[in-house]
């Protein structure tokens, strides 16, 4: 089946008004500061209940923050103005564990911005179930094993919790089908050694748990992380690809996917060459830390040459169109070594969407 979701593509055709403006703005600073950003990943809590073999902001220290009610609203109201459309909640740690998260939800809702998630989903009380799920678009799960045993020593955390985040899932599954909403509920797992064999039984279970789909995907490494357990993970072996295509073609079916990011896999184990410049960043997105620290691109949080500014003390509006992001749109034009960058990063695939229209256009477009 196709993959209805673009998990492991992109989705900027569906913005064109958006990628016209950038390609419009070229090197004219005052056209590229009038940009509208489309999309933002917010991280509402600092702090982790699980302590992950993979985890690519280990390197942040875990901080027990939390961006409160008051400062997330004023943030709605003006990040609406700029054009905002879409926020994810996932980032330096579990975003569930912020104590106002539901009422967050509803003041996104409010200013006409759709919301999402990336957890771990322990958190996942009946709460947030009740209160937020009708405004949610979708909720991925990550579910790095189909044991509570490999799951508990990827994820570094209690056995219990395996079954936890299971019961979590079919109240959200119970109470989406009894209110018919429209909200997407899945799983994601990275592919690693110490998973492989536990895969079948994930999604085996996702599906029969009455979730939308299950992602697989490859480990990618960030340059700044502390652990370094997989940095070497050599993807060219064939198990990996055989494991994910062998699931995808017994589990696919109507109503559930299995959403094998294969095009991830084969860039990884082709390691060619595609862009030389990011051109989303900073156009098209941005994140916002624990702290309120607003950041270009979430790959590199802490660093100084992404940081725009911070929420607590001014609008998002005001960060967006600050010379601190004329001087990171600059540094990413000019100096960026995009081999700190983390492959396959979130904007991959748009990166390679835009560089075909500005570094290597067409010829003769008009014949369609």
């Amino acid at each position: 089946m196709a993959d209805r979701f673009r998990i492991d593509s992109h989705k900027l055709a569906y913005h064109p008004g958006r990628v016209q403006a950038i390609l419009d703005a070229g090197d004219d600073w005052d056209r590229y500061r009038q940009l509208e950003p489309i999309y933002a990943e917010i991280s509402t809590a600092g702090s982790c209940n699980h302590r992950c073999t993979f985890c690519s902001v280990d390197y942040l220290g875990y901080k027990r923050v939390f961006l409160r009610r008051e400062v997330l609203q004023r943030f709605f109201e003006s990040a609406s103005t700029l054009g905002l459309k879409a926020v994810m909640f996932a980032g330096d740690g579990e975003p569930m564990l912020n104590p106002d998260i539901v009422d967050i939800i509803g003041d996104a809702a409010a200013n006409g911005i759709e919301t999402s998630f990336t957890t771990n989903a322990v958190p996942m009380r009946e709460k947030f179930i009740k209160g937020a799920l009708h405004h949610v678009s979708w909720i991925k799960v990550s579910m790095n094993a189909g044991d509570a045993e490999t799951y508990a020593a990827i994820h570094q955390t209690a056995e219990k919790d395996f079954e936890r985040v299971w019961k979590n899932l079919e109240l959200a599954v119970k109470h989406r089908e009894t209110n018919d909403l429209s909200v997407a509920l899945g799983a994601q797992s990275l592919i690693l050694p110490d998973n492989l064999e536990s895969l079948d039984g994930l999604v085996s279970r996702a599906r029969d748990t009455g979730l939308d789909y299950v992602v697989l995907k490859p480990y990618v490494h960030n340059v700044y992380m502390i652990q370094k357990g997989y940095s070497h993970l050599d993807y060219t072996a064939k198990r990996y690809m055989e494991t994910v295509l062998t699931l995808q073609a017994e589990y696919d079916a109507e109503g559930f996917q299995v959403v094998a990011r294969t095009n991830a896999l084969s860039k990884l184990i082709s390691d060619e060459e595609s862009y030389s410049t990011c051109l989303s960043t900073p156009a098209l997105w941005f994140y916002v830390s624990g702290t309120g620290d607003v950041y270009a691109c979430g790959a590199h949080v802490g660093n100084p040459n992404f940081l725009l500014g911070n929420i607590h003390e001014d609008p998002i509006a005001d960060i967006w169109k600050s010379e601190n992001r004329q001087s990171c749109w600059n540094f990413v034009k000019e100096e960026l070594d995009l081999s700190i960058c983390r492959n396959n990063c979130r904007m991959d695939e748009a990166n390679r969407y835009l560089d075909q229209l500005v570094d290597t256009p067409v010829l003769h477009k008009n014949f369609i």
